[in-house]
């Protein structure tokens, strides 16, 4: 899976939020499934979580590699589109569709 077969479903995405408010990947993933659920499964298949490799989901020994692989794409779009925003969210005590992230801060996104 590449980058660029995300992008118009991506973007979209970014542009839907209300009043140019801030969503992370992990978000956008789940937002992905409900709009392309062919799509979602395509990126699920290469991008699946897999035992042991780090970093791994508070409380589990599962890799979330999607949610990464979604960031990894919003920041290369971000040389072409300058709306897309990025800054970072203090993780601690969130979850996310019942996701805890890893490590201290995730990536939010936002079109400004």
């Amino acid at each position: 899976m590449q980058h660029d077969e995300i992008r118009n479903i991506a973007l979209e995405i970014l542009q839907e939020v209300n009043d140019g408010g801030f969503i992370s990947a992990y978000q956008i993933f789940e937002r992905i499934k409900a709009k392309d659920p062919k799509l979602a499964k395509r990126i699920e298949a290469d991008y699946a979580p897999e035992k042991g490799e780090p970093p791994t989901i508070a409380g589990s020994d599962r890799h979330f590699s999607i949610a990464v692989f979604i960031a990894n794409a919003l920041s290369e779009f971000q040389k072409k589109h300058e709306n897309i925003q990025q800054d970072w969210l203090d993780a601690a005590d969130i979850k996310i569709g019942g996701v805890q992230p890893s490590g201290p801060k995730i990536t939010i996104w936002a079109w400004k």
